[in-house]
């Protein structure tokens, strides 16, 4: 039932049409220590209060990441790499403190922590150990609340402007696809990681053949003749 839930999910978010969508290989479940789960639901919990039930928005979105070590792989271990900043979210969850911390310095909404639920989007920030073409994106649970719906790059923001309780950057002016910013620690904790094949290029659409040349009249003689076909070239 997970695996499905879960590969649907990354399926349907698989929107880039440059990319071909990739196979799923494997799908795992994050057991996550007892004080990160009731940290977190004492943040919804807070939300429900704020804003009603209603209110909480939780969401399954995706999260890409650098990858060093063959977890998912051959292994199911964290690794010790202060490198590896897949398996720190793994350990600690996510941090806002560590926001640009994977070397991306522009932050299109300031200093959060970003998700889609554009499965394609996150494969753009993921990045594969020398040894290894398999991909991982990290599938977190986020619980939105009141989100502030943004169309335009707005970098000074350090926390949602006030009544809101994240961002929503949507589709319009500056952004081809979704994405969702955090500002709270609690608000977001690693569910799944999703093992998959590195996307290659999706087939190129076929070339619209060029309109035949018009049949001209033979000055010489009475009768016309038609273009041939076989002088034609696919542009």
């Amino acid at each position: 039932m997970i695996f499905e839930q879960v590969s649907r999910l990354f399926e349907d978010g698989w929107k880039h049409p440059e990319k071909k969508r990739p196979k799923i290989k494997r799908i795992y479940v994050i057991d996550l220590p007892d004080h990160l789960n009731e940290s977190y639901q004492e943040y919804k919990d807070m939300l429900a209060r704020q804003n009603g039930s209603s209110g909480v928005n939780e969401q399954l979105v995706f999260h890409g990441t650098t990858r060093t070590c063959s977890l998912g792989e051959d292994i199911s271990d964290l690794c010790e790499k202060v490198t590896c900043i897949l398996c720190c979210i793994l350990k600690t969850s996510f941090l806002v403190s560590k926001s640009g911390s994977a070397g991306r310095t522009f932050k299109r909404f300031g200093p959060g922590i970003y998700t889609s639920s554009v499965s394609s989007k996150a494969d753009d920030y993921t990045q594969a150990p020398w040894f290894s073409d398999d991909r991982i994106i990290i599938v977190a649970r986020v619980a939105l609340g009141k989100s502030s719906i943004h169309y335009r790059t707005t970098e000074y923001l350090t926390e949602p402007p006030i009544g809101y309780d994240s961002i929503l950057g949507e589709v319009g002016i500056n952004l081809n696809y979704n994405e969702q910013v955090l500002f709270k620690d609690e608000a977001i904790r690693p569910a799944y990681i999703v093992v998959y094949e590195r996307p290659t290029a999706a087939p190129a659409p076929p070339a619209p053949r060029p309109a035949p040349q018009p049949t001209r009249p033979n000055p010489a003689t009475t009768t016309t003749s038609s273009s041939s076909s076989s002088g034609c070239t696919i542009m």
